[in-house]
């Protein structure tokens, strides 16, 4: 974790949003991808897709909006810019 106990996770290129949150809580939680909850017991993982991700010809979204939501004991934000926030939430 950083400074202010935020793991900051970009997105790789061909990753999608919802990969992307598998592969940071697991490097936070240090638990395998395999081992985690699936994703959509919490949320929607094709509707997360779809808000972030790339338009179908691959222009990219210019999105205002970020998303919330608890996985695993930590708190997940999806940031416009597709960048994944994680930490332990807020109390």
């Amino acid at each position: 974790m950083e400074e202010d106990d935020t793991f900051v996770y970009n997105i790789e290129d061909g990753e999608s949003i919802s990969e992307a949150i598998l592969t940071a809580v697991s490097s936070i939680s240090g638990v395998e991808v395999t081992n985690l909850e699936p994703l959509y017991t919490v949320i929607d993982p094709d509707a997360l897709n779809a808000l972030f991700g790339s338009y179908s010809d691959g222009t990219p979204r210019d999105g205002k909006g970020i998303v919330v939501f608890s996985y695993e004991s930590y708190q997940v934000t999806v940031q416009p810019d597709q960048t994944i926030l994680v930490s332990e939430p807020k109390t």
